[in-house]
């Protein structure tokens, strides 16, 4: 790892990023509320998006969202589940200030987001297969109302 993905690792962890990104793909596994201390705008969380709240209809789930894995993170832009953010930094400048309630200092920001570098791979490729041409033979899938 570099100086700055070590320091950005260390950030991390102090500034409790960790508590929430975590384990083998550094985060996925569980969910956390999205803003702690103050909550995005709408142009980042939409209005009528309450998270885990339309799974749940718990109130303790309102705004509460799937941790993000970071394993790769720097090769899969939109970030958030709303897609509304292309650029880490931003990401990153924004968790800290709905999750902690203050702004980083820009080399704080940079710093922090050196370290997912450190966890980027190669991407797996995706292979679609190819399906055969329909011909007027080819069986349709057939639709039920169950009662």
């Amino acid at each position: 790892m570099t100086a700055d993905q070590l320091v950005g690792l260390q950030l991390f962890m102090e500034r409790g990023c960790a508590s929430c990104h975590s384990g083998v793909n550094v985060g996925g596994h569980g969910y956390c509320p999205f803003g702690l201390i103050e909550k995005p705008g709408a142009e980042i969380l939409p209005p009528d998006d309450k998270g885990h709240f339309a799974v749940t209809e718990t109130v303790d789930d309102e705004y509460v969202f799937r941790a993000a894995p970071l394993r790769n993170i720097a090769l899969t832009a939109p970030c958030f589940h709303s897609g509304k953010v292309w650029d880490l930094r931003v990401a990153v400048e924004i968790m800290a200030e709905s999750r902690l309630g203050e702004a980083l200092h820009p080399e704080e920001t940079t710093q922090i987001v050196a370290f997912p570098d450190s966890v980027t791979g190669t991407m797996p490729e995706v292979v679609l297969p190819v399906l055969p041409v329909e011909t007027a033979t080819t069986p349709h899938p057939v639709t039920a109302i169950l009662p």
